[in-house]
């Protein structure tokens, strides 16, 4: 059973999704979700519903998205401020450590959760993620064409920024594989607050959050990487992070973009299911 919860976090409702069946003070291992950008903890419900029966897992609206409030404070989409979300539902469900699951953005916070704090991990799965960007040059041109994609956002609103969003490379190879599910993506996506999307797309831009490919190194946990065939530019980004962290192990899924949760949620659960299985030795 899927349960609905809300924390408060600087007196802002912080969405949430778990299948905590256990009492909160039991040794029970807890995924963490995070999903990506325009997403919600609703894209990981089916994850939920699927975990194994030895763990549970919290799926977070990240600000902007979902039911989670969006405050006009520049901060509060800041990476430590972000990272200080995550703390304080770790600490709300008296949780000792957590394996991180991050799609996309929410790979991006999951690995920047884990360089701020590794004690607190004992696993991660980042699917369709980048580390950040190293060269100045090109952190300050990426920072700058979020920004004018969120003053745009916010000028126009989400149903509009949608329409061009989802036409991007991101969903590209969805699209032409699940026409009909294309219209209902749009709607559901285009339920997000406009003020926390561009928010979120300024202040957490790969340009303005730090660069964790040097951080990555350090990485002593079990970790799973995922990317999709048809998305060359993150799929190579999938093979460097898994020469770059000691104990990852990668796949690239076949027939598979960016949008890997929507497009091969069945072989998700389960090469993510097979990973957990490293944690009940």
């Amino acid at each position: 059973m899927i349960s609905h919860e809300y924390i408060l976090h600087r007196e802002t409702q912080i969405s949430l999704l778990h299948n905590f069946h256990h009492n909160r003070n039991s040794n029970v291992q807890t995924v963490i979700f995070l999903h990506g950008f325009t997403g919600s903890a609703e894209d990981f419900r089916t994850v939920l519903t699927r975990l194994p029966a030895c763990f549970a897992g919290i799926a977070i609206d990240l600000p902007g998205h979902g039911l989670t409030g969006s405050p006009a404070e520049h901060d509060f989409y800041s990476t430590i401020n972000l990272i200080s979300i995550v703390e304080e539902i770790i600490n709300t469900f008296v949780l000792k450590k957590v394996i991180l699951c991050g799609y996309s953005m929410g790979g991006r916070l999951a690995l920047a959760f884990s360089a701020a704090k590794k004690d607190y991990i004992s696993g991660l799965c980042l699917i369709s993620t980048s580390p950040g960007i190293e060269d100045p040059l090109l952190r300050n041109s990426r920072a700058s064409a979020d920004k004018m994609l969120a003053e745009k956002l916010e000028a126009h609103g989400t149903s509009a920024f949608m329409q061009f969003w989802l036409d991007s490379f991101v969903y590209e190879v969805y699209k032409k594989k699940y026409p009909a599910k294309w219209e209902k993506l749009i709607e559901s996506k285009s339920s997000n607050n406009p003020l926390g999307l561009s928010r979120m797309l300024e202040f957490f831009s790969p340009g303005i959050m730090p660069y964790y490919g040097h951080a990555i190194i350090k990485f002593d946990f079990p970790t799973l990487i995922l990317a999709g065939d048809n998305d060359p530019k993150y799929s190579g980004i999938a093979l460097e992070l898994k020469n770059s962290i000691p104990e990852a192990e990668c796949f690239i899924l076949k027939n598979c973009g960016h949008a890997l949760l929507l497009e091969h949620p069945r072989k998700f659960v389960y090469l993510f299911n097979k990973f957990l299985s490293i944690f009940n030795k």
